[in-house]
């Protein structure tokens, strides 16, 4: 869902309402909107893995999207989110500062989180 509103809020819900194509043509050449686009892809795309490997498990655990592998793809969904982030140009140094703290932070908790959800949450993981 937070990849489909990043989406929305790019390309429609963001311009006001005389801005007409003005501002999809604009999203399209922007490269911090194009790094919106990213997010939200990524984002979308780590949702639709949760939701399909839940439902997998829910249903049939021996079918392929009930496999650990989907917590690695989803993870690297994640890393590419928290990579694009830090990267992601501010014009004011606190916003600066606060961007990489918020891509560190998902960095590592979706590394933990994503280690978890392979190993089964253990009694002996990482918590």
């Amino acid at each position: 869902a937070a990849g489909a509103y990043l989406l929305a809020w790019v390309h429609y819900l963001a311009a006001p309402a005389h801005a007409g194509g003005k501002l999809a043509a604009f999203a399209a050449r922007d490269l911090v909107q194009r790094q919106h686009d990213a997010i939200a892809v990524c984002l979308f795309v780590a949702g639709c893995l949760e939701m399909a490997h839940g439902r997998a498990l829910e249903r049939d655990r021996s079918k392929r999207l009930a496999g650990a592998w989907v917590h690695a793809v989803w993870y690297g969904c994640i890393a590419c989110v928290a990579l694009v982030f830090v990267g992601h140009p501010q014009r004011a140094g606190a916003a600066v500062a606060a961007h990489v703290v918020i891509g560190a932070a998902l960095l590592a908790g979706g590394f933990l989180l994503a280690t978890e959800k392979r190993g089964g949450f253990r009694a002996d993981g990482f918590d």
